[in-house]
């Protein structure tokens, strides 16, 4: 049983988000997807929080995504 295990190949899927950058009203303001970069992502909190206070990319921001 073992051997049956170390064989299965596994496979990544890609994560696709679909987000909206909303204004101070709530309303969704119009963007482009040439204007956001994605900065990566990331499974550990800690790896984000790094990120985030080490001040490399100004004005980033995060959400945690739960996947259901």
């Amino acid at each position: 049983m073992a051997e049956d295990k170390a064989k299965v190949k596994r496979r990544t899927l890609p994560i696709y988000a679909v987000m909206q950058i909303m204004d101070e009203t709530g309303s969704p303001m119009q963007i482009s997807k040439d204007n956001v970069k994605v900065i990566g992502g990331y499974k550990s909190a800690e790896n984000v929080l790094d990120i985030m206070e080490s001040g490399q990319y100004k004005n980033a921001i995060y959400k945690k995504i739960s996947l259901d």
